[in-house]
C-alpha cells in the first residue's frame, strides 16, 4: 500500500475534514436553548474511522462504549493513541506521532467531539477535535 504525503495528503485531509463536519451536523439533534449535537461512539471500518462527543459518551447508560485520546512521551517526541468503543463494533485505535496531530489532541475536553481515521498500518491518517457550544458537557 502507498502511503502519499504533500499536497495530495492534505486534501485528502481537508476533504475528510470537511465529511467529518457535514457528518457531525447531519448526526446532530435539535433541543430546546439551540442546536446540539450528541453522538455516540460511530465507528466505520469501511472507511477507517471513528467518532462520537466525550460528554455525551461519558453520561451514557452504555458501559461498553468510550472514545478518547492519551498523549504520552519519555522526554523525547510524544505519542498519543486514540481509541474508541461500541457495543456493535468492538474496539477501533491508531498511533500519532505527527506533530500536528499531537497538537490537535491535546486540545481534547471532557466535552468535545472526537473524530478519527488510521491507516492499514495502524498509525493515525487523520485527527479532528470539536470544541464548540453545541456538544453535551460531562
Amino acid at each position: 500500500m502507498q502511503f502519499y504525503k504533500g499536497t495530495h495528503m492534505k486534501t485528502i485531509s481537508r476533504k475528510f475534514a470537511q465529511a467529518a463536519f457535514v457528518a457531525t451536523l447531519l448526526s446532530a439533534s435539535v433541543a430546546m436553548g439551540g442546536f446540539r449535537s450528541f453522538g455516540d461512539v460511530e465507528i466505520s471500518d469501511s472507511s477507517s474511522f471513528a467518532t462520537g462527543d466525550l460528554g455525551y459518551v461519558y453520561n451514557s447508560s452504555d458501559p461498553i462504549e468510550f472514545i478518547g485520546c492519551q498523549v504520552y512521551g519519555d522526554g523525547g517526541d510524544p505519542m498519543a493513541l486514540c481509541v474508541a468503543r461500541n457495543t456493535n463494533d468492538g474496539l477501533r485505535a491508531c498511533t500519532a506521532t505527527d506533530p500536528g496531530q499531537i497538537a490537535t489532541i491535546r486540545t481534547l475536553r471532557e466535552d468535545s467531539r472526537l473524530t478519527f481515521s488510521w491507516f492499514d498500518t495502524g498509525d493515525c491518517s487523520f485527527v479532528s477535535v470539536w470544541n464548540t457550544s453545541t456538544t453535551q458537557p460531562r
